[in-house]
């Protein structure tokens, strides 16, 4: 049996062979097995009951969880797939442990902390404020307990703001990361060390703090996010979106016109 960590159940090993190969190459080349998953799973036809099989779960049997969330609800971080009969998850955002990463002297990256340990190593290393972009719907699939984890900021004394973005939704992305901009520019002000995460660190955080960095700090986009790199090597880049982005974000922080964004990109 392996305990998953922070999502409260236990997996079955037999299920897990393929699964074990995928976590292994996963290890050695996240971005790359991260890109494969998603490419493979957009040519498979998907079904309304969160799965690839043609086997429908009836209405009548998919209840409402406490949260208001449906089973057959997910993030697309999850693909479903049903092999003899079960519903199996494979997560590409499954976190091991809690490993966070310096990106300059105002900002920390990493995954999201998982329970008070985790919170009391953000207070070891000087955190003073946390910007969380995790949906509920992520905090849900994980077995995160949303008030216990306020909770342990408040006990710590860290200032903890969440911001919720969609995982893999450019369009998403794209609309609200302007806001998510100031939000962390008005952290760093107040408190001057932010640890900045969504689930597994790879995707939305890192994307925001190069916009950061590109309209606050102004930073080439390219040398931001190769900046970023360096610090955070497991980053899942998004030109088009984070350039889309970007424009949009200039335009609502400094008034730019887009007759003048070429200039800055």
């Amino acid at each position: 049996m392996i305990w998953e960590r922070g999502n409260g159940r236990y997996l079955k090993t037999a299920d897990l062979s393929s699964l074990r190969q995928v976590l292994d190459q996963y290890a050695l080349h996240p971005i790359k097995v991260k890109t494969q998953i998603y490419t493979a799973f957009q040519t498979k036809p998907q079904y309304k009951n969160g799965s690839f099989s043609t086997t429908k779960i009836p209405k009548s049997k998919i209840k409402p969880n406490s949260q208001g969330y449906q089973f057959a609800d997910k993030e697309p971080s999850f693909f479903y797939y049903e092999e003899f009969g079960r519903l199996n998850k494979l997560d590409w955002n499954f976190v091991v442990q809690f490993q966070t990463y310096e990106i300059n002297e105002n900002i920390m990256i990493g995954p999201y902390p998982q329970n008070e340990q985790d919170i009391l190593l953000l207070k070891q290393k000087q955190v003073k404020a946390v910007l969380n972009l995790q949906t509920r719907l992520d905090m849900f699939h994980r077995g995160v307990n949303w008030e216990q984890i306020v909770d342990a900021y408040k006990r710590q004394n860290i200032v903890m703001k969440n911001y919720q973005i969609f995982d893999m939704d450019a369009e998403d992305f794209e609309k609200k990361s302007n806001k998510a901009v100031q939000i962390l520019k008005k952290l760093i002000n107040e408190y001057e060390y932010v640890y900045v995460h969504c689930t597994a660190g790879i995707g939305r955080a890192p994307s925001i703090i190069v916009l950061y960095l590109s309209s606050i700090l102004q930073y080439d986009l390219k040398d931001a996010i190769e900046f970023v790199k360096q610090k955070r090597q497991q980053f899942y880049v998004n030109y088009s979106m984070l350039k889309k982005s970007l424009q949009k974000t200039l335009v609502f922080n400094h008034g730019l016109g887009y007759q003048n964004l070429a200039q800055t990109l």
